[in-house]
């Protein structure tokens, strides 16, 4: 028997690799100082290592800010004769300075140093311009890139099109990426094929990535998240049982079964999936996020309790402060930072009047847009306002870099804990005065947010101690809403029988909610309920709802289900309701203002907390004709079935509501707006 092989000695990374993969592991563990210390220890002995300037680049710039990374490639451009990829990368870093007469220098300087490498090099610019936000440059950059574009930069074009509204050449360069087998690039086009809203073909799209790599866990965790995406949960329960049987332990799986199981009417599962994820991962505010807000929908919890939590899941960040700029002789620098100007979206719907409407002769208004779905609305909003920043491919530390550099007097987060915040850039304090705004119905906990706005209904004095924030007051409804088409109201269809309805996201529906509502519809002879959502899209979460509303004592007949449609004619919808029940624990908001002003009353439920008052908000300024707010289950019943036994809404009765409407603070965008300029003025006195 020949005697055993020796075994070999495992392959020795070579100095430079040892180096690099020590500064990348710093740089992950948050050690940019650190890391800056090792390449420059390295480059002492190596300077003409090109790789390790770039990691040194880095370093700088997450220590010490864009600015401090530039001298560091400029001593890197000495050391390697101008190396071409060094150039590039501070064109880059420049332009995002707005130097761009020096970064074009430096550009053009590398394409003569290298003009057979012409193509990467603008591959390489229009990358870092699209990362940056500078969606035209980086169109300019992938045309100049040359006629051969692989089909990863065809997605990356498609993208810059499609922000850009060039929706021809979107077209073209998505069908041009289809060609490609890798996994990497079909994930990356169908994210931009779900925002442009076709999350059919994204579908198709990551279903084709499964069906090539069965073996990669994010082939099916994509897969099952766009599906959920675009209502298919039947199919998302089957790509997340494969997912599991691939990678148990995949850090996305807990958040899409959460997702599922909201959409499914599992608040409490729901919630235990968040709160697992949460445990594992602390220092991370997305998965807290996550956790907080599905909390909001649990009645089970308290006021207090539900505030108690808030502040415990960021009470480990630092409490980061910034000094603030003068203002003498200047205007007040505000900013706002959200993802949401897009055309149904609520936080558009409410704010982008106010937006438009600031007084440009007091304020310099910056908007910092964060969100992937750019429409009309949006690109009206970025033409419109003084200032417009995309910081949706920069990491929190750059796009802090970025907003602090704009030197705010005052910054106001339109996300709060909700989908595509930007946690990460308000704790580490863009802002000397950082502010919330319609972004998230609760104290957000965090403890650089400074101030909660609202108003003396959705938090009374009394609640103040639910908030880490201090609580501004508007002097009316913190809500104010100015659709900018009028939604005519017609004589509704004749019909036997009253309606009572609710247009609300699925999530608010809690048990409680639904035994209630079915209570009020078998206690009015002859009354149906109409429930409209974008979930009853889904064949599965229709067939759950239809299930927990048959348990609750609901007979199928009385009921009606209805998925999404285009803002107008779900707003013409309004007109085959007669009665709008307000969902708890956690009340409509947009959903009731559209009710309200297409002339159905609202039937609202108050408790404690923002979350459980927004309906008296609403209603407070209106009058009697515009519905009750009351305190009890019992009394929200019975007084839901006194409205409904008067029968269907007539077009007069709904008249005389929208007239109501509009003669209230409720539709006087005007004078909210100048309401919230004095507000931001006290915060900064």
């Amino acid at each position: 028997m020949p005697p055993p092989r020796p075994r070999a000695a495992p392959a020795v990374p070579p100095p430079a690799a040892r180096s690099h993969a020590e500064a990348q592991r710093l740089l992950a563990a948050g050690q940019a100082e650190a890391a800056l210390v090792s390449l420059r220890a390295w480059l002492a002995q190596q300077p003409a290592d090109v790789p390790a300037w770039m990691l040194a680049a880095q370093a700088a710039q997450l220590e010490g800010g864009t600015q401090a990374a530039v001298p560091v490639l400029l001593e890197g451009l000495a050391a390697t004769q101008a190396h071409p990829r060094l150039r590039v990368r501070l064109t880059g870093l420049l332009e995002s300075l707005d130097r761009h007469r020096e970064a074009m220098f430096h550009f053009q300087m590398a394409l003569e140093q290298a003009p057979e490498h012409a193509p990467a090099l603008h591959r390489a610019l229009a990358r870092l311009r699209q990362q940056q936000g500078d969606w035209a440059r980086a169109v300019e950059s992938w045309r100049q890139a040359g006629p051969v574009l692989t089909p990863a930069d065809h997605v990356d074009l498609a993208e810059c099109a499609q922000r850009l509204g060039v929706e021809p050449l979107a077209e073209r360069a998505l069908e041009q990426a289809r060609a490609s087998t890798e996994l990497a690039v079909l994930t990356r086009l169908a994210e931009v094929e779900a925002s442009l809203n076709r999350v059919a073909d994204a579908c198709t799209t990551l279903g084709r990535a499964a069906a090539l790599h069965p073996q990669q866990a994010d082939a099916w965790f994509n897969l099952a998240k766009v599906q959920l995406e675009g209502w298919r949960s039947r199919d998302a329960v089957t790509s997340l049982d494969r997912l599991q049987s691939i990678h148990a332990d995949h850090p996305g799986l807990h958040d899409l079964k959460a997702l599922l199981a909201e959409r499914l009417g599992d608040a409490d599962e729901a919630q235990r999936l968040h709160q697992q994820r949460a445990t594992q991962r602390p220092e991370d505010p997305t998965a807290q996020a996550s956790f907080l807000f599905a909390s909001l929908y649990r009645q089970a919890l308290s006021p207090p309790e539900l505030s108690r939590m808030h502040r415990q899941a960021f009470a480990a960040w630092p409490a980061v402060t910034l000094p603030a700029a003068p203002r003498a002789g200047r205007r007040i620098r505000l900013g706002y930072l959200g993802a949401d100007l897009h055309h149904q979206h609520p936080v558009c719907i409410f704010m982008l009047p106010v937006l438009l409407g600031h007084d440009r002769h007091a304020f310099e208004v910056f908007f910092y847009n964060n969100g992937r779905v750019t429409d009309a609305r949006t690109r009206h909003a970025q033409a419109s306002l003084e200032h417009w920043r995309d910081i949706s491919g920069l990491s929190d530390e750059a796009a802090c870099e970025l907003l602090r550099r704009d030197q705010l007097d005052l910054l106001v987060d339109l996300s709060g804990l909700t989908a595509r915040n930007r946690l990460g850039v308000i704790l580490r304090r863009a802002a000397p005065v950082q502010a919330t705004l319609l972004a998230y119905p609760w104290t957000t906990g965090l403890p650089t947010m400074d101030a909660y706005v609202a108003d003396p209904l959705t938090v009374p004095p009394e609640d103040f101690e639910l908030h880490s924030e201090r609580v501004l007051h508007l002097p009316h409804s913190v809500f104010c809403y100015a659709p900018d088409e009028d939604y005519a109201l017609r004589p509704p269809a004749a019909r036997e029988g009253v309606v009572f309805g609710s247009f609300n996201n699925l999530p608010k529906l809690s048990e409680a909610c639904l035994r209630a509502w079915a209570a009020i519809v078998t206690g009015v002879p002859g009354a149906r309920l109409l429930i409209k959502a974008p979930a009853l899209n889904d064949a599965l979460v229709r067939e759950r709802l239809s299930a927990r509303l048959a348990a609750a004592g609901l007979e199928s007949t009385r009921l009606e289900l209805r998925g999404p449609t285009a803002l107008d004619g779900m707003m013409d919808e309004y007109h085959d309701m007669d009665v709008a029940l307000d969902p708890f624990p956690y009340h409509g908001g947009t959903t009731s203002v559209q009710a309200l002003w297409m002339g159905v009353p609202l039937i609202s439920l108050a408790g404690r907390g923002f979350v459980r008052r927004m309906g008296a908000s609403l209603l407070a300024p209106l009058g009697p004709q515009a519905g009750q707010v009351l305190t009890t289950e019992e009394a929200y019943i019975e007084a839901a079935r006194h409205w409904g036994r008067q029968g269907p809404r007539s077009l007069a009765q709904r008249l005389t509501l929208r007239q109501a409407m509009a003669a209230s603070p409720l539709h006087r965008i005007e004078a909210y707006t100048r309401d919230l300029e004095a507000c931001w003025r006290s915060l900064l006195c």
